[in-house]
């Protein structure tokens, strides 16, 4: 049994014999297979071989498409001080791997991520000895929020010739 993944493109059916036999069956044509005409589901491609005689063989082949990994973001795209976002890939594929930037992640297998800094990040899932990449999201840096926005601010003024709070309150400005 063969794994596609519904994103790819033609994809060359090989590996029968004689070489000048013909495919059959969704999304097939003589030589191709087009996961995205065949749709997701498993699908028997058949191969037909006839000789120059008119005598013909057949062989069957199994071939599942499976649906392109689609990365959902829980929580903001654009990060402040302490916050996080979510990355998952939808559960059931064999293996998970992410990527910051290009580069792969060591250790994370699983199929969601918390992200705590900035980068392009994106999942990629294999099922069936073939690789699908989700498309990638872009966490961004915010401003931090400000750790002082409830303050009070006090100063002590002293004029000359006012000694107590009372007289203070009968002090005129423009005297002053």
């Amino acid at each position: 049994n063969t794994t596609l993944f519904a994103q790819h493109a033609l994809v060359p059916l090989e590996g029968m014999s004689p070489a000048d036999g013909e495919w059959e069956g969704p999304g097939a044509s003589s030589i191709h297979m087009n996961p995205q005409e065949a749709g997701i589901g498993t699908h028997t491609l058949t191969y037909v071989y006839t000789d120059p005689y008119g005598c013909s063989s057949s062989d069957s082949r199994a071939i599942t498409v499976v649906a392109r990994p689609v990365l959902a973001v829980e929580g903001n795209t654009t990060l402040k001080e302490r916050e996080s976002a979510t990355l998952s890939v939808q559960s059931g594929y064999e293996i998970y791997r992410w990527y910051k930037d290009d580069k792969e992640i060591n250790n994370q297998h699983t199929p969601s991520l918390t992200v705590t800094e900035a980068g392009t990040y994106q999942g990629e899932v294999e099922e069936g000895g073939a690789e699908a990449s989700t498309e990638s999201v872009k966490i961004s840096a915010g401003t931090a929020p400000s750790t002082n926005q409830n303050y009070f601010s006090s100063r002590t003024v002293q004029i000359e010739g006012i000694t107590a709070a009372e007289e203070l309150q009968h002090l005129n400005i423009s005297e002053a």
